[in-house]
Parts: C-alpha cells; structure tokens; sequence
C-alpha cells in the first residue's frame, strides 16, 4: 500500500513531467487510469505474497505515456515507448524507464521487450485495460485491430501473450479479469 505522502510525491512528479513535455489530457486522464489499475492489481498481489514495488508500479503507470507525442498515425507504438524511455532517463527516473519500454502492445513481439518483473506485467496489463473505462483485453484487441488493420496478424500474435498475462496475474488472486470494474473507480484527477 503506498501511504498518502508518497502518493502525493508520484502525483507531483507526474504533473510537472506532464506538464513539461505537454502531455495531452486525454493521455493525462488515461494515465491516471493506469496507474490506479495497477496500484490496484499490485497491492492485491503483495497480499499475496508476491514481491512488487507498488510505488514504482503507480508512478509508471501515471508516465507510461510520456513519450506519446512521437506517435503518429502509422504503426509506431514502439516510437512512443522509446522515446518516453528517453524522457524518463533524461529526468533521472532510470527505474521507471526501465518499466515503461516494456509496456506497449509490440513488447510481446521481441524477448528482450517482453515484461519479466511483477512491476512490467502489471503495467503492461494494466494499460491494455484502460480506454476511457475498464475495458476487457478482446475489446483492447479489437480497437487495435480496427485502428491498425494492416497489422492485424501481429497484434493477435501479441494478444496471445497479453492473454497468457493476464491468466498468470490473475491465478494468483480471488478474483476474476472481468470483475476489475466492480472493485476500481477510475478517478480523471489526483
């Protein structure tokens, strides 16, 4: 559980990173999203027994995004990955950038990108979670999909991982994927 005065230290750093590199607030809102989903999933998992920053968890989640402006409309996801990477590094959050660069959907597609530590899986999971609402991984799927559909054979590839993800954050809990929405009220503010 990360108590109040670190919590408040994560959002403080977040907004003055958001705020210097004009992170848009759409991407502000899901980011927020993010990082309660994996606060969330984390603290759930320590109960468990498992060994898990929670903070280095909520503080990637909040600055996954970070590097968003470097997309564009082609299939670039590792474009914005790689360039918050170097956001974070430069802003002396090497841990962090560290989380973040295996984040996106295409991290599934090469060995050194997929997520190893409790800290990377809960993020990665956590974002394919969040879009405007809790939504389920094949609803995820099915937008990148349609936004992409020339890369549709690569995401289903990487979905399939994402899947065996989830099942392996999920054997560990009392609870169920879909019952994310029953337990988390995704705030737009901190």
């Amino acid at each position: 559980m990360i108590n109040k005065e670190i919590k408040n230290k994560c959002n403080e750093i977040a907004l003055n990173i958001f705020d210097k590199y004009n992170l848009r607030d759409k991407k502000r809102v899901h980011s927020i999203h993010v990082a309660q989903i994996g606060e969330f999933l984390a603290n759930l998992l320590v109960q468990k027994g498992c060994e898990i920053d929670v903070e280095k968890v909520y503080l990637a989640g909040l600055l996954h995004d970070i590097g968003d402006e470097a997309r564009n409309q082609d299939w670039d996801l590792d474009r914005h990955t790689q360039t918050g990477y170097e956001i974070l590094i430069k802003e002396g959050l090497v841990e962090i950038a560290n989380i973040i660069k295996k984040h996106d959907v295409l991290a599934y597609e090469n060995d050194e990108t997929i997520p190893q530590t409790w800290e990377e899986k809960i993020l990665n999971y956590s974002d394919k979670r969040d879009k405007n609402e809790i939504v389920t991984l094949e609803e995820r799927k099915q937008r990148f999909i349609k936004l992409f559909p020339n890369e549709k054979e690569r995401i289903e590839r990487c979905f399939v991982k994402i899947f065996e993800n989830e099942i392996s954050l999920f054997n560990k809990l009392e609870i169920k994927p879909d019952q994310l929405k029953d337990f988390i009220i995704l705030e737009d503010n901190k």
